[in-house]
């Protein structure tokens, strides 16, 4: 019954695709139903992973084997407590930003094609998570790589034709470096399926070194490492507030999900800590964390520094990671939620900011809370949340990196933590500042609605509060089972255990 489970969910990821993508051909008339589409899918796939989560949480692995294609090479699907993590941080924001675009899309052009790859993107990712093998894996990645594309061109202004050819430029470059690794993994396993803690045996060191190296070069390129960032400024203010949402929460996820399930499904955490490698990229983690705050204080435009701001903090969850104590995987693993619920919420409040009231830049933001002040509470959350201010989820995650750190005997480490919340603090503070205590010129800008639900359309406000709700009640249920922070722990756990 339960491997029967693991078929549903491969049939779904391999053959909704076809069915959504028949949404292109659909006139736009029928584009009001096709808007509910991704809700739909998403809100529904993230129910049934909720219904496998209890068999997670005692070890059951979901797996199964759809095509055979030479001796070695499968198309195979393994649903393990790590992918089910990442497919319900998957589902729930998507759910989130589909019922905002709702509101957000209605009055937008092409209508049917942006939905079509929405969708498209959902269960590509889905497909990411659930791989049984890196051949699988790179199928989906690439794919969601492709998906991508449509999302940043929407709006077809001559910014967002640049800035998705130089996404393409960036990603697809990096997926050839996957590729490698992939190969690399072959070479040194005789197999390309994800095991449940790697290896742990005798590498040769220039394998293990060539496949560390494409590993970096690939999955950090989506992951926004310095210096293969570059992509993620121009494509975040580019694209619709509702892609920018699932880029910077979600997407960009995929490439910290492909880099753990080499880093300790295949190498595992004994090699990872033998080999010493994080002495060589940590430097590199740590001055993008500071590199990219320090750059998002000087960005006028509102999306653009909220980019900066996601490509510092991705980084925490390297960081994490290569840590690979316990505590330093946990505090990684448990932001990949963090902060995508976070970034996510900023970028939909930021949606609203422009849709009701044209503002792109902050400075032209003095007053802007007399018109939007939902949007602009719920934004100073996630805004608080996202430099670490406890009750917060954000707090959570700064607060066990740091623990993770003294595990690792490194307490200057925290001080790049700490360097990293002043700096947040830095260019989220004068955000909140100028919108709520700044007089605005044009009067007619900060008038209010007549009444407060009325700000913006009722399915972005549902959109923002319910991310606003869930920013505070993942920093106070913290142990709750079957909260980010649990499964984080748990599967923390499972990579760090000494194998028999």
């Amino acid at each position: 019954m339960l491997n029967f489970v693991c078929i549903f969910f491969a049939a779904s990821v391999m053959l909704a695709p076809i069915f959504f993508f028949t949404i292109y051909f659909l006139p736009e008339k029928h584009a009001r139903i096709q808007a509910w589409m991704p809700a739909l899918s998403s809100g529904s796939m993230f129910g049934a992973l909720l219904l496998m989560l209890p068999f997670s949480l005692k070890g059951y692995i979901f797996e199964n084997s759809l095509l055979q294609f030479i001796p070695d090479i499968k198309f195979y699907f393994r649903i393990d407590l790590f992918g089910l993590y990442f497919g319900l941080v998957t589902t729930l924001i998507w759910f989130i930003v589909s019922i905002y675009s709702i509101g957000y899309m209605k009055d937008e052009k092409n209508l049917c094609r942006f939905y079509c790859f929405f969708v498209l993107c959902l269960y590509f990712t889905l497909g990411i998570a659930f791989s049984g093998n890196l051949f699988t894996l790179f199928i989906f990645y690439e794919l969601v790589t492709l998906c991508g594309y449509p999302l940043i061109i929407h709006e077809e202004t001559d910014e967002a034709r640049k800035a998705s050819r130089k996404y393409l430029y960036y990603t697809l470059t990096g997926d050839a470096f996957v590729l490698f690794s992939i190969f690399m993994a072959y070479r040194v396993t005789g197999s390309t399926d994800i095991r449940g803690a790697g290896i742990n045996g005798i590498w040769d060191m220039f394998d293990f070194y060539l496949l560390m190296i494409f590993t970096i070069l690939g999955f950090v390129v989506k992951a926004s490492l310095m210096p293969l960032h570059g992509w993620v400024a121009d494509a975040h203010p580019a694209a619709p507030s509702p892609a920018s949402a699932i880029l910077s929460g979600v997407l960009v996820n995929v490439g910290i999900f492909g880099m753990a399930r080499i880093f300790y499904n295949i190498i595992g955490h004994q090699i990872l800590i033998w080999s010493k490698f994080s002495m060589f990229l940590l430097p590199v983690v740590f001055y993008t964390i500071i590199a990219a705050s320090v750059i998002a204080l000087n960005q006028n435009n509102l999306k653009r520094r909220l980019a900066y701001s996601t490509i510092g903090q991705l980084s925490y969850i390297v960081f994490g990671l290569l840590l690979a104590n316990e505590n330093g995987i946990t505090g990684g693993l448990v932001h990949i939620a963090n902060h995508a619920l976070m970034k996510g919420t900023l970028f939909l409040c930021a949606g609203v900011i422009i849709k009701e009231t044209g503002i792109k830049n902050i400075s032209d933001m003095k007053g802007v809370a007399k018109r939007v002040p939902i949007t602009m509470i719920v934004f100073t959350i996630a805004a608080l949340g996202m430099i670490g201010t406890p009750p917060l989820c954000g707090f959570i995650s700064k607060w066990t990196l740091g623990v993770g750190a003294l595990d690792a005997n490194k307490p200057l480490y925290i001080a790049v933590l700490l360097a990293s919340s002043l700096l947040a603090a830095g260019y989220f503070l004068p955000i909140i500042f100028i919108a709520f205590f700044q007089k605005q010129d044009i009067e007619k800008l900060i008038a209010g609605p007549e009444k407060w639900y009325k700000e913006c359309d009722r399915h972005m406000l549902i959109s923002i509060i319910t991310g606003g709700i869930l920013i505070i009640l993942f920093g106070i249920y913290v142990l709750f089972p079957g909260s980010p922070f649990d499964l984080s722990s748990r599967i923390a756990k499972l990579w760090t255990q000494i194998p028999k």
